[in-house]
């Protein structure tokens, strides 16, 4: 996947609400800041934690990468995942 990441019009990346970034995320923050290509912060399962907690979370990680977009979502329940569609659309439009 890496060597991809300057072939695609868009990466989305998926992770869960923490304050915590392990060796994981350090190694694909690494590897993000390497590409010009548009990065899509998608932090889903906010249906688990606190509406107050979601700025923190979304704090943490910017200061980490400058994200095109941060969009929290929860998948399972379908919250903002119409603004995440938009978002995608809007890195190529016409593509959905």
């Amino acid at each position: 996947a890496e060597h991809t990441l300057n072939d695609v019009d868009g990466i989305l990346w998926l992770v869960e609400p923490s304050n915590f970034i392990g060796a994981g995320e350090r190694h694909i923050i690494e590897q993000l800041k390497k590409t010009k290509t548009p990065v899509i912060l998608v932090i889903n399962k906010t249906d688990t934690v606190k509406k107050e907690e979601i700025l923190a979370f979304i704090d943490t990680y910017r200061k980490e990468l400058d994200f095109q977009e941060i969009v929290p979502v929860s998948a399972l329940k379908g919250d903002n995942t119409d603004v995440l569609y938009f978002k995608i659309s809007a890195l190529r439009p016409g593509i959905l």
